[in-house]
């Protein structure tokens, strides 16, 4: 046979080397890409192509002190990928501002429509306190104006009852003159 070598301290390694892991990771697919209602009723009739996956190698080696994962791609680079999806993050960026920007005009139209409608119901209060205003001097001056007649109507009724009273000592004086 053959013969086997003697393994003692000096030749054994201090540790076990790692071996290289490979794992082999679906590439992602492109985001989707949001769009408004009017143009995604116009591209229902385009024809989607099935979506294709590629491989993409991972290579993770144990002995690295980071996480870091070594990416390697079989066929190309992966700048092409790369610039898409940076392409797709800044479109997406895009459209969350426009849509910002569009939450923060209609905000500001809400807000405006907001403020007319308290400066309506304000000067509905105003005109409204304006006309208990007016009819409670109105009221003031008809009950002034009651109290004033009937003080008149007293004064009179007085006056006809003193007169009576008059009329009738004299009638009666002539009554017993006779």
């Amino acid at each position: 046979g053959i013969a086997q070598p003697k393994w003692d301290a000096t030749s054994a390694p201090t540790a076990p080397m790692p071996t290289p892991r490979r794992h082999v990771v679906a590439k992602r697919l492109p985001l989707p890409r949001l769009r408004s209602k009017a143009s995604a009723a116009s591209r229902q009739t385009q024809i989607h192509p099935e979506p294709v996956e590629e491989h993409i190698e991972v290579e993770s080696h144990a002995s690295h002190a980071s996480t870091a994962v070594a990416f390697k791609r079989k066929d190309a680079p992966l700048l092409e990928w790369a610039a898409v999806q940076e392409l797709e993050v800044l479109e997406a960026k895009v459209l969350e501002e426009q849509q910002l920007q569009r939450l923060r005009q209609q905000r500001q139209e809400h807000m405006s429509m907001l403020n007319a409608q308290r400066e309506q119901t304000l000067q509905a209060e105003g005109a409204r306190r304006e006309l208990l205003r007016r009819w409670r001097v109105e009221a003031e001056e008809d009950a002034q104006r009651f109290h004033e007649e009937e003080a008149a109507k007293k004064q009179r009724t007085f006056e006809t009852r003193r007169q009576f009273d008059e009329e009738r000592r004299e009638q009666v004086a002539i009554a017993k003159q006779r």
